[in-house]
């Protein structure tokens, strides 16, 4: 494979490990909570999706193929919301397998977080990606997220960046 947009940093490293011990912390030492074991709480969603594509003329150049190419994409997403500690979970890793374009045959993590909610913040933590700025056609302020341009020209799709975003729900106004 020719492209992962995993960060190496330590950053990623602290994400993973409070995201595993978080996991596992409650069904270690959870005695007294009334959870689910770990393999029956997770809700699984996503899309797997198999394309060809056919060239049914030569080639301009020598070094383009008229052969088909098989693609393969998943992009599965697991999701765990942990209610008696008011903690949420989310990976969502995407792969694609080419069989005639190494530039297309990539995987990457797009979503990696951890949220804990207390009664009026949330911090979430790893990660992920963010949105705003919508214009008819452009997103003109959406400058947080890369955009993957393997994927799709159309500015659709977009990576996740390491990020620990806060929230506060200041309650009624006015």
């Amino acid at each position: 494979m020719e492209r992962c947009h995993i960060p190496k940093t330590k950053f990623f490293k602290v994400v993973a490990s409070l995201f595993l011990l978080s996991t596992f912390w409650q069904e270690l030492y959870g005695e007294d909570l009334e959870i689910e074991p770990w393999y029956q709480s997770w809700e699984v969603t996503g899309y797997a999706e198999l394309e060809t594509r056919g060239f049914f003329r030569e080639g301009v150049s020598a070094d383009q193929k008229e052969d088909a190419s098989v693609s393969l994409a998943t992009d599965p997403e697991f999701y765990r919301a942990a209610g008696s500690w008011e903690m949420e979970y989310l990976v969502q890793p995407f792969l694609r397998l080419d069989s005639m374009d190494a530039e297309r045959t990539h995987w990457d993590l797009r979503e990696f977080w951890l949220r804990k909610t207390w009664s009026d913040v949330d911090v979430t933590f790893g990660v992920g990606k963010v949105f705003w700025g919508v214009a008819e056609s452009q997103h003109l302020v959406d400058t947080i997220n890369q955009t993957d341009w393997i994927e799709n020209i159309d500015g659709e799709e977009k990576l996740g960046q390491p990020m620990v975003h806060t929230s506060w729900y200041a309650g009624e106004m006015g």
